[in-house]
């Protein structure tokens, strides 16, 4: 499997990433602080199109909640066992910037109601343009010096 170890930070407010509270199936995607550690970083795997949590050690993939590609649905871990299911495939080339779901390509990876706290939920949502909607991906430890020199104090 050729993966890329990313961070997938939200470009509304870039102290924030696509995180998980737990390393567990139907584990809820939600908005994470960079800094929060192994549950923010992902294996993307362009070759076949899944997301999956890096510390699950690739059984994991980002999903759909019940595999029901939808409006408004939030997004979850699911079993992953070598080959994606609909539902768990992603495109970061369709839409450049977004996420958009392959189950349904009307639908990207969005933040519900724009709020950026740590634990707000992540979902499906019909693509707007919005800035909730917009991602990128990063090297984690790239993503790591990037806020260090933010949040660093003029000398």
């Amino acid at each position: 499997m050729s993966t890329q170890q990313k961070i997938i930070q939200w470009q509304l407010n870039t102290s924030f990433a696509i995180g998980v509270p737990d390393q567990i199936s139907g584990s809820p995607l939600v908005l994470s602080k960079i800094s929060g550690g192994r549950n923010a970083i992902w294996d993307i795997d362009l070759a076949k199109n899944v997301i999956l949590l890096t510390a699950s050690g690739g059984t994991l993939a980002v999903d759909f909640t019940n595999g029901q590609a939808g409006n408004q649905v939030p997004l979850v871990l699911s079993p992953y066992n070598g080959t994606p299911t609909q539902t768990q495939q992603w495109s970061f080339l369709i839409k450049g910037g977004y996420i958009t779901s392959l189950a349904n390509t009307s639908l990207v990876i969005d933040v519900k109601s724009r709020v950026a706290t740590d634990g707000q939920p992540i979902w499906g949502y019909t693509f707007n343009g919005s800035p909730a909607q917009q991602w990128k991906a990063y090297d984690p430890f790239a993503a790591l010096a990037l806020i260090e020199n933010e949040t660093a104090e003029p000398a």
